[in-house]
């Protein structure tokens, strides 16, 4: 609901009335799952909504704008828009009632709302000479930390590479001689995994 309390400032029409924002009531209910509202129609109502890529198209530089569109193109989309979150409100605020969430959405989360839009719309200055001198800074240090892999390794290699960081580690370091491969046949070289070896050598 932030994106349409945003959209309607710009015509200078602030709404003042109670909000209910259906996908913030579903995070509430069920934080780890989705929360648009196409996913909410199948799980609720047991109905499939017209995407909006039928109308604009895939995503890509192609995409169209729905300003791009004539109304009668929209109306189907837009009709069912309104009458799907109606519908889904009727049924997450009894769900929110049942599961004693009143206090949390309405007194907690539903204000935020208008803070985040207020945040939105005034936007943030940025510091671009800060910025460049921060990027300046982790680029020395990367750089610096790449000199040290390839010391360790004897050699230079694509740090990009899971497979060549796979082969350099178990192969010609053979830091761990039970080291896991993929499906691919390549050794994996996944956060957790590397984790799981920091203190075997200086590389890691």
């Amino acid at each position: 609901i932030k994106f349409d309390l945003m959209m309607l400032r710009n015509y200078n029409i602030k709404i003042k009335g109670k909000l209910f924002d259906t996908m913030l009531a579903h995070y509430i209910l069920q934080p780890e799952l989705q929360h648009s509202m196409d996913y909410l129609a199948e799980t609720y109502l047991n109905y499939q909504t017209i995407h909006i890529e039928e109308l604009i198209g895939p995503k890509g530089k192609n995409q169209l704008n729905m300003g791009d569109l004539k109304p009668e193109q929209i109306l189907n989309y837009a009709a069912e828009d309104a009458d799907i979150t109606l519908r889904l409100y009727n049924v997450l605020k009894e769900k929110i009632k049942e599961n004693d969430l009143e206090e949390l959405l309405y007194k907690i989360e539903t204000p935020l709302i208008y803070v985040l839009a207020d945040m939105e719309m005034t936007g943030v200055c940025i510091d671009n000479q800060a910025l460049k001198d921060s990027s300046l800074k982790l680029r020395e240090k990367l750089s610096q930390i790449e000199q040290e892999i390839y010391e360790l390794a004897g050699e230079k290699f694509n740090i990009n590479s899971p497979k060549q960081v796979g082969e350099i580690l178990f192969e010609k370091l053979k830091i761990n001689n039970k080291a896991k491969k993929t499906k691919t046949g390549q050794y994996s070289t996944s956060e957790e995994i590397l984790e799981s070896m920091k203190d075997k050598h200086p590389i890691i």
